[in-house]
């Protein structure tokens, strides 16, 4: 299951879940999946740069546009673009309609098949991440842990 409102993460509903939030938010029997950070993301097929592309947006979150440019020490335009959801703005960017900034951890796949890449050299820290919340006692859920874990980048992972 997947979970992104904070009312949901009181009391786990499935085995496994998913949340999306600040480690705050997410409650503390949960993980983070792996270290994440904002990154800029655009289609490979589309040229020209920060200053001419449109910015997409991922609305519902601590950090954006904003937040990143001052990281990178550099300016930016309002975005052109809003999506509900990092996995919507990746999809909107993959298919080349602007530069979308996205969770490492939902841009990273894309990255590495040649969907996206990077649309500049310099990434933000996210207030907000991706969460692992499992049932242990479960065999089920303990197995897809060990699944999941194997199938991860060698990055540091506290699942």
């Amino acid at each position: 299951m997947s979970t992104i409102w904070p009312d949901e993460f009181t009391a786990p509903r499935a085995d496994i879940e998913i949340r999306f939030g600040s480690k705050r938010q997410v409650g503390k029997d949960a993980a983070a999946i792996q270290p994440d950070e904002l990154i800029p993301v655009k289609s490979p097929s589309l040229r020209g740069s920060l200053d001419d592309l449109p910015l997409i947006e991922t609305v519902g979150v601590s950090d954006g546009w904003p937040s990143w440019a001052k990281s990178a020490g550099v300016a930016v335009k309002a975005p052109a673009y809003y999506a509900d959801s990092h996995g919507l703005a990746l999809r909107l960017a993959a298919n080349a309609n602007g530069v979308a900034l996205v969770s490492s951890v939902i841009a990273n796949g894309a990255i590495s098949r040649g969907v996206v890449e990077m649309a500049h050299k310099c990434t933000a820290p996210a207030s907000e991440g991706y969460f692992l919340s499992v049932r242990h006692e479960k065999e089920k859920a303990a197995a897809f842990v060990h699944w999941l874990a194997d199938h991860l980048p060698q990055q540091e992972h506290v699942f």
